[in-house]
């Protein structure tokens, strides 16, 4: 099976709670066929039915029901390790920077 992407993941969420293809894609800031395509993607890597499409509406299917709180929970935690991740960072930038000053203070009478 091929990996799943995030982004994929995202669209399947806001379909899930928007019920509207239109209305995930405004809110992920893409287009209406980039959302179609994600979730036909997704729904081929995972051989899953996960909405029944409707005139207006989206509605999820079991599976989309079952998979829903997992999604969040990966997105979620790829958030927060993407957030320390940054903080790691930046920790590493202002140590960097401490000492690039405390050897430009030592040595800046000679320079």
């Amino acid at each position: 099976m091929q990996n799943i992407g995030m982004n994929q993941l995202e669209h399947f969420i806001q379909i899930y709670e928007l019920k509207s293809i239109s209305a995930a894609a405004k809110e992920c800031g893409v287009t209406q066929s980039a959302i179609t395509k994600s979730l036909k993607k997704l729904e081929e890597l995972l051989g899953l039915t996960l909405f029944y499409r409707h005139t207006r509406e989206m509605s999820p299917s079991d599976a989309a029901h079952g998979l829903y709180e997992h999604a969040l929970d990966i997105v979620s935690a790829t958030r927060s390790f993407e957030l320390r991740a940054e903080q790691i960072a930046l920790g590493s930038l202002v140590r960097y920077a401490s000492a690039v000053a405390r050897w430009f203070h030592k040595w800046s009478r000679f320079l």
